[in-house]
Formats: structure tokens, C-alpha cells, sequence
């Protein structure tokens, strides 16, 4: 029998489609702007 980590796993590195890595690379780039300007307003 397959334990729950083991489900959580393999939903994880399960293929995605193109609209699942294009929605979550979208976000990705918002986190990654708001650091550097986190980054700029503390240098400053």
C-alpha cells in the first residue's frame, strides 16, 4: 500500500501541461520583483 508522503511525492513530479508551468512561472516573476525591490528600499 502507498503511504500519503509517498502520494504528496509523486503529485509533485508528476508531468505538468504547458498552462500549469506558464501560470506558475508567471507568479514566479512577481516574487522575484518584489524581492529586489524589498532589497533596494532596505539599501537605501
Amino acid at each position: 500500500m502507498i503511504s500519503a508522503d509517498e502520494i504528496k511525492i509523486r503529485r509533485a513530479f508528476k508531468e505538468k501541461n504547458w498552462n500549469a508551468i506558464k501560470t506558475s512561472d508567471s507568479w514566479q516573476i512577481f516574487k522575484i520583483m518584489s524581492e529586489f525591490v524589498e532589497g533596494f528600499e532596505k539599501m537605501s
